[in-house]
């Protein structure tokens, strides 16, 4: 009997997770604009290659700098870290998105809204499997 609700554990942190990402991806929708430049990029050889960057840009009259690709996001690994450090050498000009309330909270892409509804669609899926497998030890199904 406690197996359909032990596996009913992760859907519902499925759930949680998009529903936080919901959140951010609504937050970052304030996000605004700002010119950067590339200041620093490496590609790691390791095993993961794994492609950093660092960037330069100016709100409001203050120069920061940052690391991330996407929010909360410094480092990207294979597949994509080739083509991010084909996509910004050194001493680009780019565009960086930065958070108006905050702006040492930046990233060069906000990320796309298809990662927010995977979680949830699957975390309903999952709680829906478990839910009906309960219903049917408690019908008595064999």
């Amino acid at each position: 009997m406690w197996t359909p609700i032990l596996g009913a554990i992760p859907s519902a942190f499925g759930i949680a997770l998009g529903l936080s990402r919901i959140r951010a991806a609504r937050a970052r929708r304030r996000w605004r604009e700002a010119e950067a430049e590339i200041v620093s990029t490496e590609l790691d050889d390791s095993a993961r290659r794994e492609f950093h960057i660092e960037y330069r840009y100016v709100v409001d009259g203050r120069e920061y700098t940052n690391d991330h690709i996407l929010p909360g996001q410094d480092a990207v690994s294979e597949p994509d870290s080739l083509d991010l450090f084909r996509q910004y050498p050194l001493h680009r000009h780019t565009t960086v998105f930065f958070d108006p309330e905050d702006p040492t909270h930046s990233a060069l892409d906000v990320g796309s809204d298809d990662l927010v509804l995977r979680p949830i669609l699957f975390g309903a899926a999952g709680l829906g499997a478990c839910a009906l497998w309960l219903w049917a030890m408690l019908a008595g199904w064999p």
